[in-house]
């Protein structure tokens, strides 16, 4: 199934869920659709927010230029994606952009230009050399290869696959290897990420999530990167409102999480009511399929496991019967470990992965 036909497939199921929601922007981001008015989201004041800085020209605003309190498509501003399949682009954008921003640093990655080329063909990407826009894409496929061994690519243009060579999969887009060591290579120094796979269900996956995004460095709290709409997309999640500190409880009373989302609305405006950013409570989180509501998914073959590599995994690997990504929970957290580079996956225990 071509790209553009699995997006439509996905918005009819986003239709569906449009059908049963009301989603009205207000202050603070999206007013409690009909699934949040039933999951509760709690009076502001029993509340406390834990993450990155979402306030009105803070951090996000900065990073995406998406603000907050009116998640409209952002103008001249480094969101949203600049083609259909580089939302793995877009989020490492984000994300790179922010930790910049926190150590006072201008943001390496201020326009849509440097995601990619416009044309969707990974061999019309740009170094940057002789004034043009430097481009993440291009950096994917130059410096972030797998040390383990290149896929060898089928097809060309926006055809390729693996899209980018940073994969370990044949991905129409990027990978989860992919997202993390690209968000290691781009970030400041002392600025490590992984791959976190959670294989403990919704709960436990969720939890974890709040736990990564409230986690503090010495340069504050950092945004993560979720793998959603079973392996679909990806979006960043800034913070979550809990009753207490998920770094100090395992029962902290998660409410909802800050999202912003890179999708280009422009080209499917149904998609979130055309939003950039969205509060979404912890019932949608861990219900719908749009979210965390279904795990990671091979979704025809466009997402499949990984094929080189320890965590190789699926039919022709040396590990036929085993799953890596697909079945589980995946998302791309910043930690303190040093020791271990960006090929490593997490598992929910906090341990590194020695295979799927």
């Amino acid at each position: 199934m071509s790209s553009l036909e699995r997006r439509l497939v996905f918005l009819s199921v986003v239709l569906l869920y449009v059908a049963f929601m009301v989603w009205a922007v207000g202050g603070g981001g999206f007013q409690a659709s009909t699934a949040q008015a039933a999951s509760g989201i709690a009076n502001a004041s029993t509340l406390t927010y834990y993450g990155a800085d979402i306030s009105a020209n803070g951090g996000m605003a900065v990073a995406t230029g998406v603000q907050a309190t009116d998640p409209t498509r952002p103008s001249n501003g480094p969101w949203p994606q600049f083609t259909t399949n580089y939302c793995f682009v877009a989020v490492v954008q984000a994300v790179t952009n922010y930790e910049y921003w926190a150590q006072g640093e201008a943001i390496p990655f201020p326009h849509q230009v440097n995601q990619g080329p416009q044309n969707d063909n990974p061999s019309s990407e740009t170094s940057g050399a002789g004034g043009t826009a430097w481009q993440i894409l291009y950096d994917m496929d130059h410096y972030l290869r797998p040390t383990f061994g290149t896929i060898t690519p089928t097809g060309s243009g926006s055809s390729r696959r693996p899209f980018t060579l940073a994969n370990i999969s044949r991905d129409f887009g990027g990978d989860p290897r992919a997202h993390a060591v690209t968000a290691a290579y781009e970030a400041p120094p002392q600025h490590y990420y992984h791959q976190y796979i959670y294989h403990n269900g919704v709960a436990g996956a969720t939890y974890g999530l709040a736990k990564g995004v409230a986690t503090t460095f010495w340069d504050g709290a950092s945004p993560e990167i979720a793998i959603v709409d079973h392996g679909d997309h990806s979006v960043v999640i800034a913070g979550v409102w809990a009753a207490a500190d998920p770094t100090t409880t395992t029962s902290p009373g998660i409410d909802s999480f800050a999202v912003y989302n890179p999708w280009d609305n422009q080209n499917f405006p149904s998609f979130l009511n055309g939003a950039y950013y969205a509060r979404v409570s912890y019932a949608e989180w861990t219900t719908q399929g749009i979210w965390w509501g279904l795990t990671y998914n091979s979704n025809g073959g466009a997402d499949p496991d990984p094929i080189i590599g320890p965590y190789q995994a699926g039919a022709g690997t040396s590990h036929p019967t085993a799953r890596h990504w697909i079945g589980n929970y995946v998302s791309i957290q910043r930690d303190n470990d040093a020791t271990d580079n960006s090929d490593a996956a997490i598992n929910e225990n906090g341990a590194v992965m020695t295979g799927p």
